[in-house]
Order: structure tokens, then C-alpha cells, then sequence
């Protein structure tokens, strides 16, 4: 029942919108902190590994982390 709920109310699963999500946050990382490892994003963001956001990020970015962040410039959190 909640499944279908949210899916309703978001246009997207649970479990996409979660996914969705932490490849945002993935993204929000790989700007802000160039000398984190992309292994390291991925176990931050709640990934099980490395591989797992590459997927995930490739299917809704169509980049790998590692070809982001070599496209964006880096961001410097101001707080």
C-alpha cells in the first residue's frame, strides 16, 4: 500500500527514490571533495561498494563518478 502511495505521489518507487537520491548526494560529494576516493563516496552515500554506484550512477548520469568529477569543477563547502 505505501509502495503504491508514494509511487503516486513521486512518480518513482521507494527504492528508485532512495537510489536516485544517493547518487545525488554521490554527486554533491564528488564535487566538494576531490581527494575522496570514489570507494569512499560510495560507503558514505550508503552503497555497498564501488562497482554498485558506478552502475547506479552510469544508468542515471551517464558518466562514471570518476568521469564527473573530472567534468565538473570543484566546489569548496563554505561552512
Amino acid at each position: 500500500h505505501f509502495s503504491r502511495l508514494f509511487k503516486r505521489a513521486c512518480g518513482l518507487s521507494p527504492h528508485e527514490f532512495v537510489l536516485r537520491r544517493r547518487v545525488e548526494r554521490a554527486k554533491e560529494l564528488l564535487r566538494a571533495e576531490p581527494e575522496l576516493a570514489v570507494a569512499d563516496v560510495a560507503a558514505e552515500v550508503g552503497f555497498c561498494d564501488q562497482s554498485h554506484l558506478t552502475a547506479r550512477f552510469r544508468r542515471l548520469t551517464g558518466l562514471t563518478p570518476g568521469a564527473y568529477r573530472a567534468q565538473v569543477p570543484h566546489e569548496r563547502p563554505t561552512g
